[in-house]
């Protein structure tokens, strides 16, 4: 699931997000009933006890209750004071890394954006737009240079079609999520390296695979119902021939 406040990509059980520490309101709703529950079982069983032991059995919970809220609410303000003292202090930091970060995006060096990224581990929250834009580029490179060796295999040996297959298959369904996310508007602002992959993966599918533009874009019209197999067919014959 993605995070309300921030848009990063988290676990679907998690109580809050480990970007941006905004509360998952599904699982803070499943904890909250199953206290609920926990309560309301204790008190049907409570009223087949005798008055008296009910009435000491009560006391005793709404103490522990009382209690359980109080170290709750000392919780929160503890976590207040310290969220409040992190951020000022992380927040130069953050700041730092936000300007090398656009630094390379503005540059066109996605490679090196991706390297800092992970070195300095700074995925989802507020470098979503660098995130998205280092796994664009990352599966482009991925996808782009299987693409080159199906096409260096099938002029020297032979390739498999299943695998070419499967490579194509991979390189549309990248380029139909980059129009998600130009339907998207751009949201977190990667419209330039998502244009800038884009054109890497059409002219790689001209070089390398020899398809025209208008192939290219009868195969993302109908990117769920194309035969992939049938497309590679026709590939690997023209990387033979050429």
């Amino acid at each position: 699931m993605y995070c309300k406040n921030c848009g990063a990509q988290i676990e679907d059980n998690v109580l809050q997000c480990p970007y941006c520490d905004f509360e998952n309101e599904k699982v803070a709703q499943k904890e909250q009933d199953a206290h609920i529950e926990y309560y309301d079982n204790k008190t049907k069983k409570l009223k087949q006890l005798p008055d008296k032991i009910v009435n000491k059995t009560t006391k005793y919970l709404l103490m522990a209750a009382g209690a359980v809220f109080v170290l709750f609410i000392i919780a929160l303000v503890v976590v207040f004071i310290v969220s409040s003292i992190k951020s000022k202090t992380d927040l130069p930091m953050q700041e730092k890394h936000l300007k090398k970060l656009e630094e390379y995006y503005v540059s066109g060096q996605y490679d090196k954006l991706g390297e800092y990224l992970d070195e300095k581990d700074l995925h989802g929250g507020s470098y979503q737009k660098y995130t998205v834009a280092d796994n664009l580029y990352y599966f482009m490179e991925l996808e782009i240079n299987s693409l080159k060796q199906n096409y260096e295999y099938a002029v020297k040996i032979d390739i498999d079609e299943t695998y070419l297959a499967s490579n194509l298959e991979e390189i549309f369904k990248n380029m139909i999520k980059i129009e998600g996310l130009r339907d998207d508007g751009f949201k977190y602002g990667e419209e330039a390296v998502a244009v800038y992959v884009e054109n890497e993966y059409k002219n790689a599918l001209k070089t390398y695979a020899f398809l025209t533009e208008e192939e290219i874009e009868a195969v993302t019209l109908d990117y769920i119902d194309y035969d992939y197999k049938e497309l590679a067919r026709l590939v690997k014959t023209r990387m033979e021939t050429r």
